[in-house]
């Protein structure tokens, strides 16, 4: 993820659930957002990250490129097992508050039906 090169499109993150990973994702999707915005190309990322107080998560929540944010509700859904292939147990309700973070280089058409 760190070494690649978005310039626009649709990517969705779900990075390890680790605090300084978290930001160090925050940071980067900010420059690549703050490239695409400079060149008028349309970048959106969606970043699925757990409910915290983290810099990571504040850093997301407060971007100039924040668009929209949802919350699911511990209980209300689920995590798929990465290594699902391995495990006997496919997925765990959600024991924790998970944020949809919506990030644009530039708005996006239609975001408010999203509620």
């Amino acid at each position: 993820f760190f070494e690649a090169e978005f310039r626009s499109g649709v990517v969705e993150l779900n990075p390890p659930f680790d605090e300084d990973l978290v930001l160090r994702v925050a940071k980067r999707c900010d420059s690549w957002l703050e490239a695409a915005s400079a060149s008028k190309e349309d970048l959106v990322f969606v970043v699925i990250v757990p409910e915290t107080d983290w810099p990571g998560h504040t850093a997301l929540k407060e971007s100039r490129f924040m668009r929209t944010q949802r919350t699911a509700l511990a209980g209300s859904h689920f995590y798929l097992v990465g290594g699902q292939h391995c495990n006997a147990q496919q997925c765990y309700p959600a024991s924790r508050n998970t944020s949809i973070f919506i990030l644009a280089s530039r708005p996006v058409p239609g975001m408010s039906r999203l509620a």
